[in-house]
């Protein structure tokens, strides 16, 4: 006895193999598979979930960027209206500017050290809590009740 391969078990009655794999619905026919709707489904459902975070993300994160550089490129105290256009002379100024550029330097070295060491060094401390051992309950708690408990100010 021979089992019926995927080609064999889509055969219509009265044409050959290659015929039954090549055979589609017609051009604005609905799709005769069982899963179909599915796949629009989930696409749908995936879509829902993520807009209000897309939308959020879009709001409260590009939206600011992109006002933040057209703002730039304006001479503005931020009351008047835009109507000074200055271009890149506001760029020119910051970076001229001695005390702008150690700041901009001194953030570098804090973005740099901040991966090259604290980075390497939270996840040894998140492996070493991973690991069955003595005292890794009380190391937890140690570690992460300034996370969990709120600081209270003095009355």
């Amino acid at each position: 006895m021979r089992l019926a391969g995927p080609a064999q078990r889509r055969q219509q009655p009265g044409t050959s193999p290659d015929q039954a794999v090549a055979s589609r619905p017609a051009p604005g026919r609905e799709s005769t598979r069982p899963g179909a709707g599915r796949h629009l489904r989930r696409r749908l459902e995936i879509a829902l979930f993520v807009s209000p975070a897309l939308l959020l993300y879009l709001v409260f994160v590009l939206l600011p960027i992109v006002l933040a550089a057209y703002y730039s490129v304006f001479h503005w105290n931020g009351l008047d209206p835009l109507n000074d256009f200055v271009g890149l002379d506001n760029y020119r100024r910051a970076f001229g500017d001695e005390a702008f550029r150690k700041a901009i330097t001194h953030n570098g070295i804090l973005v740099v050290l901040s991966l090259v060491i604290q980075g390497p060094l939270a996840l040894g401390v998140a492996l070493l809590l991973n690991r069955r051992m003595r005292g890794r309950a009380g190391l937890r708690a140690v570690i992460f009740a300034p996370y969990v408990l709120s600081e209270r100010s003095p009355p």
